[in-house]
């Protein structure tokens, strides 16, 4: 109840109430993690996640950094003993970290998330492509943008037709869903030939 409010405080910019909120949240769900830490860790990664994602949006990077690495580190310790469950978990957690790395310039670190990520994604795919190509996708996505950022043309555009040749296969069967994820893919694509001069 207390996560739900927060998450309704954030939405109207009540920043401040959103916060007090989460903070609780994650008080209760580190007490019973403490009793139950098999039922409960997984409550309090994704309480520290949210609490992160308030810290992110309002720019505090610093404490966001330590609830999303804090979050991370749970999510690693559930995905040895449940893998199928916790690595999807793990994989958006690495994405999250890796937009605040990206967002404060620390692009080597940015970069080594969205890679690790991406494999994850891969991996998952294999085994359920229904449900992780798109994911797959957004995670090429990312590395594309990085790349882009960084001048690291040649890659980025690589990232990109990866990208948009999963979207547009994806939007044959699901349009409504996907048809709009191709054409960020095909904007961002002329955007980097625009910039590599290729009008």
């Amino acid at each position: 109840t207390l996560n739900n409010m927060a998450g309704l405080y954030s939405d109207t910019q009540r920043y401040s109430e959103a916060e007090q909120m989460y903070e609780e949240s994650l008080e209760i769900c580190r007490k019973l993690a403490k009793e139950n830490p098999q039922v409960y860790e997984s409550d309090v990664a994704m309480a520290l996640n949210n609490m992160a994602s308030l810290y992110y949006y309002t720019q505090r990077y610093s404490e966001a950094e330590q609830m999303y690495e804090e979050s991370l580190e749970i999510y690693r310790k559930l995905s040895k003993d449940n893998p199928q469950v916790y690595e999807p978990y793990v994989a958006a957690a690495l994405i999250a970290l890796a937009n605040l790395y990206s967002d404060t310039q620390r692009y080597l670190e940015s970069e080594r998330m969205y890679v690790e990520s991406l494999e994850i994604r891969r991996k998952l795919s294999k085994d359920n492509p229904q449900v992780y190509e798109a994911d797959v996708a957004q995670s090429l996505h990312n590395l594309a943008n990085l790349y882009s950022d960084t001048q690291r043309y040649s890659e980025s555009e690589q990232m990109y037709e990866e990208s948009l040749e999963i979207y547009r296969k994806l939007s044959k069967d699901n349009p409504q869903v996907y048809e709009s994820d191709v054409a960020i893919a095909l904007n961002n694509m002329a955007i980097l030939y625009a910039d590599t001069q290729r009008y």
